[in-house]
């Protein structure tokens, strides 16, 4: 019986291997990732209070800023945020203000990337 070659040779894409990675502070300078990253932070600590995690314990859910500050109106973004937040265990209203509130220091930033990676 004779052997055969089983092996499959891929072409590497000259145009993929070369394309140009830019880390998150060619998206964001420093200062605008400070800010970002107190919110994200913020927010954790406020989630693990409304689903009343213990210890290490996470919630379930996920929010993303960008997604949140996609919504255009403050009241659009009170909307979505209180359908993502429906099973949590305690009141999200004052979370739902705030989170609101401390997306305005990031929302020009926002729009400027946004503009930038289309």
């Amino acid at each position: 019986m004779a052997a055969t070659n089983n092996a499959v040779s891929f072409t590497p894409n000259i145009k993929c291997l070369t394309k140009k990675r830019y880390p998150a502070t060619a998206k964001y300078d420093k200062h605008v990732l400070r800010k970002r990253l107190d919110v994200e932070e913020w927010m954790d600590g406020q989630l693990k209070l409304l689903f009343d995690c213990k210890g290490d314990e996470d919630y379930p859910l996920e929010i993303d800023i960008d997604d949140v500050m996609d919504h255009e109106s403050d009241e659009d973004k009170h909307t979505y945020l209180k359908e993502v937040l429906v099973d949590a265990v305690h009141a999200p209203e004052n979370f739902i203000k705030e989170l609101i509130e401390r997306l305005k220091t990031l929302t020009s930033n926002h729009a400027l990337t946004k503009s930038h990676t289309r």
